[in-house]
């Protein structure tokens, strides 16, 4: 579902709500689903399984608000180029971001550039410019920690086991990774 809105609002303007929904039934319901099901092989109760879920929700949106940050990397592992997103005229939490602390007449500025982002490599630019320089990446990236913190958090409610200690090192290796 998160994947079709996405697809379906290519280069529109999204609201929070709407961009909530995309990672939250695209990347997050992967991970979330995945660790419900290791939870069940493994016997979890169904508290247990719960909670997992929860922590796999927040692991995946975080997951995903990553992988926004880093399209913007220049320097970035992904293998993709960086800025592919706006080249997509895909709209992430940077941009979001950035979107809500510029007037409207920035804000039209920031859209008119979007829809040339795939062809007109100064606006590409400037583009990329704007979103760094109103605070998308550095907000996107304070979201990304909130998500983190609050999977961590639900972690340590399980017991002290090397299980637990993966899901917290995969919580780090997301915070952390450039691929």
């Amino acid at each position: 579902g998160g994947q079709a809105l996405d697809v379906q609002n290519d280069g529109k303007p999204l609201t929070t709500e709407q961009l909530d929904y995309i990672y939250a039934n695209k990347t997050s319901a992967l991970l979330e689903g995945s660790m419900m099901v290791g939870a069940a092989l493994a016997g979890a109760s169904e508290d247990e399984i719960f909670l997992i879920e929860s922590v796999g929700y927040r692991v995946g949106i975080a997951f995903q608000i990553q992988d926004d940050i880093l399209d913007y990397k220049r320097d970035n592992n992904t293998g993709k180029p960086a800025n592919n997103d706006l080249r997509e005229h895909k709209i992430t939490l940077p941009l979001t971001e950035a979107m809500e602390r510029v007037t409207e007449e920035e804000r039209e500025e920031i859209k008119a550039l979007l829809r040339r982002a795939d062809s007109d490599d100064e606006a590409l630019d400037k583009l990329h410019n704007m979103v760094v320089e109103r605070g998308g990446l550095e907000a996107a990236s304070i979201s990304l920690k909130s998500y983190l913190a609050r999977a961590m958090h639900l972690l340590h409610k399980y017991p002290d086991t090397p299980y637990r200690a993966s899901l917290l090192d995969l919580c780090t290796f997301i915070a952390e990774r450039d691929i």
